[in-house]
């Protein structure tokens, strides 16, 4: 059914734990387990966000909107995984900036690299947000470049399609 390809694979992180938890559990229970600990992790992370910029926790309540979403329904369950490290990530961007120490650095680094590694799209939005939260871009900068960011979006789904289309071997039927 599935064959683990440790080097040709951006998902890495999810299918390292999965492989190690279904070691145990058996493949299917073990992508349940991650799948809990993914939507359990969320509102978490998003209550570490908020208290890392002074708001009201009680809007994490809101998250589990966010868990049943069509990567979900699709079967990406590396992208839901990824979700908790991105508002880790900013949570940890946040409290970095207010105070640089290494502690602080290395756990950045970690949960951006650990977020990579999970799923690319997630991966992209975490970095988005430590650029805006060091400074390093600003609103206005995204707005001004509005129609580039547009056409990348664009390029990443079109790229991301075909990309799947040829996996699924439509693109060979078709030539």
């Amino acid at each position: 059914y599935f064959e683990l390809h440790l080097l040709r694979t951006q998902y890495l992180a999810y299918y390292l734990l999965a492989q190690v938890v279904s070691y145990v559990t058996g493949v299917t229970l073990a992508n349940k387990i991650l799948l809990g600990i993914a939507i359990i992790a969320l509102p978490i992370s998003i209550v570490a966000l908020l208290r890392s910029l002074g708001r009201d926790t009680r809007l994490a309540v809101f998250a589990f909107g966010l868990t049943y979403n069509a990567h979900l329904v699709l079967g990406f369950f590396n992208f839901l995984a990824a979700l908790p490290l991105v508002f880790f990530g900013l949570a940890a961007a946040v409290r970095l900036r207010e105070k640089h120490t290494v502690k602080r650095m290395v756990t950045l680094g970690i949960l951006l690299l650990t977020c990579f590694y999970m799923h690319v799209v997630p991966f992209a939005f975490l970095g988005l947000g430590v650029l805006l939260a060091f400074g390093v871009l600003t609103l206005g900068d995204i707005a001004k470049e509005g129609d580039v960011l547009a056409t990348f979006i664009w390029f990443a789904i079109l790229f991301t399609l075909s990309g799947q289309l040829n996996e699924l071997g439509f693109m060979g039927y078709l030539g």
